[in-house]
């Protein structure tokens, strides 16, 4: 009866586990997870006059600036281009002698493998300045400012924004005549707006002042310098991530070009088109697909445009 038995369990799980086992393919062809999809990127670029640029170089790259497909505009300002990868974001970059560099982030998913866009280019406009005061700009415009391309090329591992400046920038943290822009009233445990040792106390993001509500402010030492910022500066920074942003520019306390509240001992950043920042949650995609220079997100608004204006 035992022996009886038993065959009768082993002949009933000859027919219960292949039954499992076609359920559970047929329930993993229903819900794949592919892990690469045809992305096709379809690219209408115009100058800042709407007229079609041809001969204008696509491509697209990963967030590691490795480019995957690149394409050229006809003679419509067009170029469709595809190509295989994961869901993922991605940049989109657009480039033409005479005019300045565009890039435009996307989001590939399952539900978006079809993208279109039109983006704007700007003419690039040279400036010229005397000799004898070009070396004297060149030197505070390299320590007050940095953008995409610099950051992209960077062998250092850079996390955050906070890294760029520590590691690429030190001198956007504290100016660099620190001990003019110390505020002595802090060494003394007062109130005050400025740093004991002259550190960044504002920070703009695409143009807008990002409100500090800490009063009075707390300053807190940057890892592995001796710089003090304002905490929330700190925080904020370490919200932005360095593949998001497309310039940042500084102003010290002495610098007047940017004649508004908070606008000195301030940091501007400047994000990617495409790309917007919420304290609290960092930097991150919006659904936009239009990139221009004067209206897509991630566009520096006037006044946050005057401090490089000014150093030009």
């Amino acid at each position: 009866m035992a022996a009886h038995a038993g065959q009768f369990t082993c002949r009933h799980a000859a027919v219960v586990v292949p039954g499992i086992l076609l359920l559970v393919t047929h329930a993993f062809a229903q819900n794949p997870s592919p892990s690469r999809l045809h992305v096709s990127v379809d690219v209408h670029v115009v100058d800042s006059m709407g007229v079609a640029v041809p001969d204008a170089d696509v491509a697209v790259a990963n967030l590691s600036s490795t480019i995957l497909v690149s394409g050229v505009t006809d003679s419509t300002g067009h170029s469709s281009i595809a190509f295989s990868a994961p869901p993922a974001n991605y940049e989109v970059i657009v480039r033409r002698i005479g005019y300045d560099r565009v890039e435009q982030r996307v989001m590939v998913t399952l539900d978006h493998t079809m993208i279109s866009l039109e983006m704007v280019l700007a003419s690039a406009v040279p400036t010229l300045s005397g000799v004898t005061v070009i070396a004297k700009q060149s030197t505070k415009w390299k320590s007050y400012h940095i953008d995409a391309n610099e950051i992209a090329h960077s062998r250092r591992p850079l996390f955050d924004a906070l890294d760029v400046l520590r590691k690429l920038r030190p001198d956007m943290l504290t100016s660099r005549a620190p001990e003019i822009c110390a505020d002595s009233a802090a060494h003394l445990r007062l109130r005050s707006r400025h740093s004991p040792a002259g550190g960044l106390s504002n920070i703009w993001v695409n143009g807008r002042r990002i409100r500090m509500v800490e009063v009075p402010p707390k300053w807190v030492r940057v890892e592995a310098t001796n710089v003090f910022i304002r905490q929330e500066v700190l925080e904020v920074l370490r919200e932005i991530r360095p593949q998001d942003i497309a310039r940042m520019a500084y102003t010290d306390c002495m610098d007047t070009s940017a004649p508004m509240v908070g606008g000195q001992n301030a940091l501007f950043i400047t994000l990617k088109p495409g790309v917007a920042y919420e304290r609290g949650r960092g930097t991150f995609v919006v659904k936009r697909m239009r990139a221009s220079l004067d209206t897509a997100p991630g566009t520096t608004s006037r006044a946050a445009m005057q401090p490089s204006r000014v150093h030009l």
